[in-house]
């Protein structure tokens, strides 16, 4: 006979991981799916603020690679206005390890984990849900979308329908020791160099990590967008001023990597029959 859960998380990202956690330790069966076997890439800048690491209540220390205390900002890469704070703003993470850890919390709490199934899909039924992926077919009392905004979760149950995007792309940026020395600490945010978006840029692990995007217009097509969007990043970062101009160098941007968020008035947040969240 199939165990039904209390809870059943599709998502095992910080979203996914910390609510199986904060489940389990209330003494309810919880089950997490991920299509992922971690630990894994994800694309994200890896900013992450003193509120939400403090709530997290998990020692970071081991996956905190950078600390910022200062934010440079600058409009279509001009001269920035550089602020300074003696307290820490935000803390610099690699998503690989950082997701990874929460995991290995939600696990130590007493979440079952299947790592590597990839729900196919969410089936609303009159006295439970029913979760169909690789593995099987799990029921529980509630499904949790945790896979995003364009998981699974979502589409199968009638969440985001009416939800615009921005595009967003991203890139690391290999410079020398002593260069990445100078972005210690410190954030960029570029305002006008990208249409109705932005541009940022993170000291993460060894490389400077730049992040760029903007909304998508309706009926607006995208094939040429990603590159548009990507040229700009790699000819803003050879502008960047830096804290010390001292013919600092950069190697241009690769490819990147490119992935769609929501930015507007969705579905999300409400339940259908009281079940998926």
């Amino acid at each position: 006979m199939s165990i039904h859960w209390d809870v059943i998380i599709v998502g095992a990202g910080p979203a996914g991981s910390t609510l199986g956690r904060a489940l389990s330790e209330r003494g309810l069966r919880v089950l997490i799916l991920d299509k992922e076997i971690f630990p894994r890439y994800k694309a994200c800048g890896g900013g992450l603020n003193v509120r939400a690491a403090n709530m997290l209540d998990v020692d970071l220390s081991s996956v905190v690679e950078d600390t910022i205390y200062s934010a440079r900002i600058a409009f279509r890469m001009g001269n920035p206005s550089t602020n300074w704070s003696d307290r820490p703003l935000t803390y610099m993470v690699s998503r690989e390890s950082f997701d990874h850890l929460l995991l290995q919390h939600a696990i130590a709490s007493g979440c079952a984990v299947r790592e590597g199934e990839k729900v196919r899909g969410v089936r609303v039924r009159e006295s439970d849900v029913a979760v169909r992926s690789d593995g099987g077919t799990y029921f529980g009392k509630v499904v949790v979308g945790a896979d995003g905004a364009h998981g699974v979760v979502a589409s199968s149950v009638g969440l985001m329908e009416d939800a615009f995007v921005a595009i967003a792309i991203e890139s690391e940026i290999e410079v020398s020791a002593s260069d990445l020395e100078d972005w210690r600490n410190v954030v960029l945010l570029d305002l006008g160099s990208i249409r109705g978006g932005l541009r940022l840029g993170f000291p993460q692990g060894t490389s400077p990590l730049h992040w760029g995007g903007r909304p998508v217009d309706a009926g607006e097509r995208t094939e040429g967008l990603l590159p548009s969007v990507h040229r700009r990043m790699a000819v803003g970062y050879e502008a960047v001023p830096r804290p010390q101009e001292t013919g600092a160098s950069a190697s241009r941007p690769e490819e990147g990597r490119r992935h769609s968020a929501p930015s507007g008035p969705a579905g999300g947040g409400r339940c259908r029959a009281g079940r998926p969240v």
